[in-house]
């Protein structure tokens, strides 16, 4: 069996089943004893060695070959033992009683990398520790606070469930198992408000990122109306009502919820997001309009639910990439580059952070979506230009996909 898709793209409309747990759960369903894995024309990475997914009890063993020695292996006699690791995981929770019938969940997630034991980092070195200051201590620093504030404050109209989720890393493990085990009964929870990545307010663009607004008809009125001069930041709002952390669980239990986030940086699942380049007055101001913005949820009757159109819905498939971060707050035309990587198609083209990609070839680019639907026009080996703005220039790169 191939590991990856079978269309080899970054992005495959085949990626919900291209997982090696999901395969190896679909051979253990249909009756095989064994997997054996192999890559694609060499494109995909060996495996790392770490175990990096959950196993169920009934794992059939799984073992990778390198192409070269498929044919003679496919013949041979494996014998095995599955030896099942298992781990248990904490999520961590505050209760504050108002004697309310209904309850706002706030949470954020506590697990970060370690030393990559289960994978997920952005760096080839091994043995390095990820302290995850943004992601997220952060996030959980701002939760805590808020416990603290709430539970003196004057907004009792419910009560406050704390939770500092684990396994959010791994798959929204926490979370997903929170909402199948409730304290509260779901029905009884008001809505969910998520806190993952408050640490890295830009100090120039200031705006934060508020997901999930197409989950109640309260939720775009109640921010409309907290002014934001006094917190020095922009509010940047987003319908869907999933992504990638823990608000997503609730979202599908039906439950209005609110996702906040500071925006992507360089430093993101790499050893140096740590705690010297947390913009902490930049996560007091997040913190208080998060606060005001509770005030008003205290004001209104009732949080309706209602479903978004998943953002996420809709994969465009794409084998190549300039090796660039994407500012994915940026509210301009364009895609503003907000990190090039090094030796890789960008970096040789000559992009450098803050350009603007206005244009890819013949392909206008006016937004992140239409970024990635250009690149899937192209494959490796394939030339082409890239036009940018930086200041007040417009330049044209010729770039090489590699």
């Amino acid at each position: 069996m191939y590991i990856g898709s079978p269309d080899n793209s970054a992005h495959s409309k085949y990626d919900p089943y291209s997982e090696v747990s999901t395969k190896v759960n679909n051979a253990i369903k249909y009756g095989a004893s064994g997997v054996i894995f192999t890559r694609i024309n060499n494109t995909e990475k060996d495996p790392s060695g770490q175990l990096s997914v959950t196993i169920r009890p009934t794992a059939i063993p799984v073992l990778f070959v390198h192409d070269t020695t498929v044919i003679s292996a496919i013949h041979a006699k494996i014998f095995s033992k599955v030896a099942t690791l298992e781990n248990t995981a904490h999520n961590v929770i505050g209760f504050k009683n108002n004697k309310k019938k209904t309850t706002i969940i706030i949470g954020a997630h506590q697990d970060h990398l370690g030393y990559n034991e289960l994978g997920g980092s952005r760096t080839k070195e091994e043995g390095k520790i990820h302290n995850g200051a943004d992601d997220n201590a952060s996030g959980v620093a701002v939760m805590m606070e808020l416990m603290r504030k709430l539970s003196k404050g004057k907004y009792k109209k419910h009560n406050y469930l704390f939770i500092a989720f684990s396994g959010e890393e791994e798959g929204l493990l926490g979370s997903n198992y929170y909402v199948k085990h409730p304290l509260i009964p779901n029905d009884k929870i008001a809505c969910m408000l998520n806190f993952d990545m408050l640490g890295r307010l830009d100090s120039t663009k200031k705006k934060l990122m508020v997901y999930g607004v197409g989950t109640s008809p309260v939720w775009k009125p109640a921010i409309e109306t907290i002014s934001t001069d006094s917190f020095n930041i922009k509010i940047r709002t987003t319908e869907s009502g999933t992504g990638s952390s823990d608000h997503t669980s609730f979202y599908y239990q039906n439950i209005p919820d609110l996702h906040f986030f500071t925006g992507q940086h360089k430093d993101y699942h790499l050893p140096s997001d740590d705690e010297a380049l947390i913009n902490y007055t930049g996560m007091w101001y997040s913190y208080d309009y998060i606060y005001k913005l509770i005030g008003k949820i205290n004001k209104v009757k009732t949080i309706p639910f209602t479903p978004t159109k998943n953002n996420e819905s809709e994969f465009v498939s794409y084998k190549v990439t300039l090796g660039i971060m994407p500012d994915y707050i940026y509210d301009g035309s364009g895609l503003r580059v907000d990190g090039v990587n090094k030796d890789r198609p960008g970096d040789k083209a000559g992009l450098k952070t803050g350009d603007i990609i206005i244009k890819l070839g013949d392909f206008p680019v006016s937004s992140v979506q239409e970024y990635m639907k250009a690149l899937s026009e192209y494959n490796k080996g394939d030339k082409t230009t890239i036009t940018i703005t930086r200041g007040t220039q417009t330049m044209i790169l010729p770039a090489t996909f590699e």
